[in-house]
Formats: structure tokens, sequence, C-alpha cells
């Protein structure tokens, strides 16, 4: 999934395809199951920056059929954006304004997460750093 990712970023599309596409058939036995939503955006994504807008945009209907609230705020976040970047693509410029949208609001919402997660366990943090000063192992 790493090396999909690295070839994606690097805009090696063909071979991050290629990747993503074995991925996909052991995400069950690995336990990632709830991750190939996120796969397939980025693979539709590779997929649009080689011209191969249809199959992009196929993929995007099969994601929206499977998302089913089952995803992270993290991993909406990015699957929206690489919605709306295969809908700017596609010359969808409303769609691709929708999911914009919808990106930046689950990036605010996990950015909230985050905050809120720092806020509570400061403290707790701080204890363990209190009693680890106090008695050195």
């Amino acid at each position: 999934a790493l090396h999909a990712e690295l070839a994606t970023i690097l805009r090696e599309w063909s071979k991050a395809i290629a990747l993503f596409d074995g991925i996909f058939n052991r995400l069950d036995a690995d336990g990632q199951s709830r991750l190939s939503c996120r796969f397939a955006a980025s693979r539709a994504w590779c997929r649009a920056n080689i011209g191969d807008v249809e199959s992009a945009l196929s993929d995007l209907e099969s994601i929206i059929e499977s998302m089913a609230g089952s995803q992270d705020f993290d991993d909406l976040s990015i699957i929206y954006a690489r919605m709306h970047s295969i809908y700017e693509l596609s010359s969808s410029p409303k769609k691709s304004k929708q999911y914009l949208e919808m990106s930046n609001r689950c990036r605010v919402a996990f950015l909230e997460i985050q905050s809120s997660l720092l806020s509570s366990l400061g403290p707790v943090v701080e204890s363990m750093s209190v009693k680890q000063k106090e008695n050195p192992t």
C-alpha cells in the first residue's frame, strides 16, 4: 500500500494502478477492508491522470455505493479530495465543487477530533512525565 501511494505521489500513474490492483485481493485477509474506498479513490485518480477518465468515473460510482459510513474523517477527506480532482478533470465543475466542500468539512472534523484528543490526553501525558521524573527507572 505504501509503495502504491508513493508511486502516486511520484506521478508514476501506471505503476501505482498496478500496485493498487494487487492490494484489493489482500485487503480482507490483511484486515484492511475499511481502506478499500480510499485505495480505490487513489487508483481512480491515477487512472484519470493517464487519460482513462471513464474508468476513473466508474471507480467513483462503485466507491460512492460502498462508502456507507465505514470511513474515518481523514480517509473521507482523502476520498472526497480525489473525487473532486477527478470530476475537475472530467469537466464536471458542480460535482467537483461539491466534493471539494465535502473534503474540507471532513478535514476540519478530523482536525477537531485530533485537537479534542490532544486536550484530553495532555494532562495524562503530563502526569506520566511528572511520575517518571519522580521515579526514574
